[in-house]
């Protein structure tokens, strides 16, 4: 459960309502509430793309607050943002794959071989019978594959894939964090 991305909406919410009725006291209270969560958020759970859409439209948000002046278009689309966060948060789940269902008569399985003296490895699919994967995940759950299976390394090959070519800069590692818990429903 992702809690500081459900808090983030309901003091979104409480913004936009404490905006809609003008009262720049309470607005002020919440961009405070909405900061601490959105910082929290980011070290604790990692960043969600509609989290980095939130914040998009919360700094101008802020800036209408400081100068005290009220705009029903940046009201809007506030609103929609958030309301678009949660319907796809109750739609798809959070990001960990907890509303997948897969189709068809087998379920997966998922062996991680590697390879003597060079270090590399091969992740190995295969199908599996639905009861035995269910008996299976009864009995051992912490069998179930993490998508980072090797944690902080994994993060840091995805943040370096993401630097140009030849070069060593690449963005941070906690980009990736949100995904650093997510099982792939695998035995």
């Amino acid at each position: 459960m992702r809690l500081t991305e459900r808090l983030m909406y309901v003091f979104g919410i409480a913004f936009a309502i404490a905006y809609g009725f003008e009262s720049y006291t309470w607005c002020l209270f919440f961009i405070v509430i909405v900061t601490v969560t959105l910082i929290a958020g980011i070290i604790y759970e990692g960043y969600r793309i509609f989290q980095w859409i939130f914040l998009i439209v919360f700094i101008p948000q802020c800036f209408l607050v400081f100068m005290g002046e009220y705009n029903i278009i940046a009201e809007i689309i506030l609103c929609t943002v958030i309301f678009l966060g949660i319907l796809t948060t109750i739609i798809y789940g959070e990001a960990n794959f907890d509303k997948l269902k897969l189709t068809g008569p087998f379920e997966v399985g998922h062996k991680d071989i590697h390879i003597n003296g060079t270090g590399n490895a091969i992740s190995v699919f295969y199908p599996m019978d639905k009861d035995v994967y269910r008996r299976i995940m009864k009995q051992e759950p912490h069998r179930n594959t993490k998508w980072m299976r090797y944690g902080y390394n994994t993060r840091l090959g995805g943040a370096r894939s993401t630097a140009p070519w030849g070069s060593e800069t690449h963005s941070h590692p906690f980009i990736w964090k949100f995904v650093a818990d997510v099982n792939m429903l695998t035995v």
